[in-house]
């Protein structure tokens, strides 16, 4: 129903500056004093939803891959109880992404994946209602 309905009625083109404001807000409170993570992906997530194959749908599949190569990387079975401790306590005190970036730091990972990398999961990079269609 949600693809006919899609197909009928696409996002007109009047949606797109609001929707790329939306990204440029979500980005400024990546920024700020809290570090809302949250709100980049929801915005990221609607992008890509309502406006499947524009740059504004690629720009915000670009910011979903370091979230996914970060989050492998930083749950790994290495990791000890205290590095696990620690990043709990800075997530709380700055944020999950900041948390995340310090971390990949003091391992000396980097923070953005090659461009050849896959997800071990590949489903991660993908809406909801596309997993598992390949």
């Amino acid at each position: 129903m949600k693809q006919r309905v899609r197909r009928a009625f696409p996002p007109p083109q009047s949606r797109v500056a609001p929707l790329s404001a939306l990204m440029s807000e979500a980005d400024a409170q990546v920024d700020s004093t809290r570090k809302r993570i949250l709100a980049r992906m929801i915005g990221s997530d609607m992008l890509r939803r309502l406006l499947p194959g524009t740059d504004e749908a690629g720009a915000a599949l670009t910011f979903r891959r370091p979230y996914v190569w970060l989050g492998e990387l930083g749950h790994d079975d290495a990791m000890s109880g205290e590095a696990l401790t620690s990043i709990g306590r800075e997530t709380e005190a700055i944020g999950e992404w900041p948390a995340m970036l310090n971390q990949a730091e003091r391992r000396g990972l980097p923070l953005i994946p090659p461009s050849d990398w896959i997800p071990k999961d590949p489903d991660a990079l993908l809406l909801p209602e596309e997993r598992g269609r390949h």
